[in-house]
């Protein structure tokens, strides 16, 4: 037992002690009758005194484990943890099937009061906001059966138009034959065919022409019905202009298709070919007439790109060189265009800190949409070591990637006569060579804030999810459809601000900070079904969920209630006041 009082306990016995030793010795002496019920009713309201002043509290063990049965749970395995331990408590949540003698959870919320007690959780879990709140997550988690249909998707995040992009994901399959069609606002862009049982990938093509906020979709049919239909959404920017410096020995095929590529854009190009040693020409697209015969900061820092050739390259001078990289560590790109083998060392040459390997063949098989094409290539391929970033690769190594230099990037692109897309009309292959590799390594903008959402799609109807606000101002102000909402600021890291929003009506919604925006789109809750349940699923199977598997046993201090100690007090002073008169 403890004590809750509000003064000390020496005090306490100080003043009740001598007092109580009073009471008995008066009531000793006293000649009527009852000596013994007096004496003992003395020490009753006396101890009851105490009681009242010094609160005590006592301990209560409380035992038993809980089952929770959560949506499609394996009835088997109900049965044998029962088998093996009959104490367990069933609770099941109320999408679950019924289970004999469980219990009817009215809300997943009822569990954090007693999540301290949850053994076995047994089918797809519990929700991540519910998972959230609890701070004890240490149950056995026994997933339950495996759902048809969806259970991954990926969708890029950065789409640009007239550039071919790739969803993929993941279906499950029961058996049979199924056919996987993915659909735009206009047409059918890709189809593919899924046989066999179990979990298979898949991988849809498209582009779009059109830039904005579309909403895609996704059919599963089979011989004989559509099994399943549902939207996604995808947000389509136009091609960033980019200002592009190009520096060349002497024009190309290759240079000039890329220019009328980049111009028809609405990039701004400026092209200086060396006509020989003293004399240059200017080629101007979009971009106002300038001239210069060295590369200075002051040039460089005027463009996004820098796009420069081998035969350029040798012939720069140490100090511009020095420039270049000065440049390169305030946010310019380099792509250096190369047209042949030459060797470098990522050790020595700071401006090309890529490490390679040889291979034999020098054509390279580049992927369509459903056709193979085969291109020129320099047989050299670049070693994937951090923080290289690949942005184009196949069976044979990476093409094209670009790494880090200060604020800045440096590419590479290992392709050859890619012109030749242009010429037999597939423009869609050619600006998927292109746009990725140069939108990335272009010179990046500060903006004083960012903001994205921290959750996996599907976002859903009347669900939290979180976002995350990068900002430099000192109170950002967040709008959700031109509701402001509160925003918490990281308690370690500067300048990242949170903030919990709940999903609203199905369809498109806007989050506005400052300049920036981002539009997102809820689900309605009876699409992507088995893909929030498999999310939910790998949720619930996270490490240090699964430490736990004994019985639980709790102690809780309970406080002795007043009230009684008060009743008793006064029945022991009544029968002190009564008994003389008996």
């Amino acid at each position: 037992m403890t004590f809750d009082s509000h003064i000390p306990i020496w005090l306490a016995a100080i003043l009740l002690v001598p007092l109580t030793v009073t009471f008995l010795w008066l009531d000793w002496r006293r000649l009527s009758r009852f000596r013994m019920l007096r004496l003992i009713a003395v020490c009753l309201m006396m101890t009851m005194l105490a009681g009242m002043l010094l609160r005590p509290r006592y301990t209560k063990k409380q035992t038993g484990s809980i089952l929770l049965l959560t949506s499609y749970y394996d009835q088997q395995k109900a049965d044998s943890l029962l088998k093996a331990d009959s104490d367990l408590i069933v609770i099941r949540t109320a999408d679950a099937d019924p289970y004999e003698n469980a219990t009817t959870l009215p809300s997943f919320y009822d569990l954090i009061d007693m999540q301290n007690n949850i053994r076995f959780v047994l089918g797809q879990g519990l929700p991540s906001d519910v998972l959230d709140m609890m701070d004890f997550k240490t149950y056995k988690f026994f997933p339950g059966t495996n759902q048809k249909g969806i259970t991954k998707l990926n969708v890029p995040d950065l789409i640009t138009a007239n550039t071919r992009n790739s969803v993929t994901g993941t279906f499950w399959n029961a058996g049979g034959r199924k056919w996987i069609y993915l659909n735009s606002p206009g047409k059918t862009e890709d189809s593919v065919i899924i046989e066999g049982s179990g979990s298979k990938s898949f991988i849809l093509s498209f582009s779009s022409i059109q830039s904005g906020d579309l909403l895609y979709s996704i059919s599963v049919k089979d011989s004989v019905r559509q099994l399943s239909h549902e939207s996604f959404p995808i947000h389509v920017t136009d091609p960033e202009a980019l200002s592009i410096l190009v520096i060349l020995g002497y024009p190309t095929f290759e240079t000039q298709y890329l220019k009328n590529f980049l111009t028809s854009k609405g990039s701004k190009l400026v092209i200086r070919s060396q006509l020989s040693r003293s004399n240059a020409r200017f080629e101007y697209a979009n971009h106002a007439p300038i001239q210069f015969n060295n590369l200075t900061k002051k040039v460089l820092d005027d463009f996004d790109i820098l796009m420069i050739d081998q035969e350029s390259m040798k012939t720069l001078s140490a100090q511009e060189k020095t420039m270049m990289e000065q440049s390169i560590r305030g946010g310019l790109g380099l792509l250096t265009l190369q047209n042949s083998l030459i060797k470098r060392s990522a050790k020595t040459d700071r401006l090309y800190p890529f490490q390679t390997t040889s291979i034999n063949s020098d054509t390279t098989v580049i992927v369509s949409g459903t056709r193979a094409i085969t291109l020129p290539a320099l047989p050299l391929r670049v070693i994937n070591v951090p923080p290289l970033q690949p942005v184009l690769t196949n069976k044979s190594g990476i093409l094209s990637g670009y790494t880090f230099m200060g604020k800045g990037k440096i590419g590479f692109q290992y392709v050859q006569e890619t012109y030749q897309t242009m010429l037999s009309g597939d423009s869609l292959t050619y600006s998927s060579l292109w746009s990725p590799l140069l939108d990335n390594i272009g010179r990046t903008h500060d903006i004083q804030s960012t903001v994205r959402i921290v959750n996996e799609f599907p976002l859903r109807m009347d669900e939290p999810f979180l976002v995350e606000v990068i900002s430099s101002a000192e109170s950002p102000v967040l709008f959700a459809d031109s509701v402001r909402v509160p925003l918490q600021e990281d308690v370690l890291v500067d300048g990242i601000w949170r903030a919990t929003l709940w999903g609203g009506t199905p369809g498109w919604h806007r989050l506005q900070i400052d300049e920036t925006a981002l539009t997102y789109f809820i689900s309605a809750n009876d699409e992507w079904r088995t893909l929030s349940l498999q999310q939910q699923l790998e949720k619930n199977g996270e490490p240090g969920m699964n430490k736990k598997t004994t019985a639980f046993q709790t102690a809780e201090q309970r406080p002795v209630r007043p009230v009684y100690l008060f009743l008793f007090f006064v029945i022991a002073a009544g029968f002190l006041w009564l008994a003389p008169k008996l």
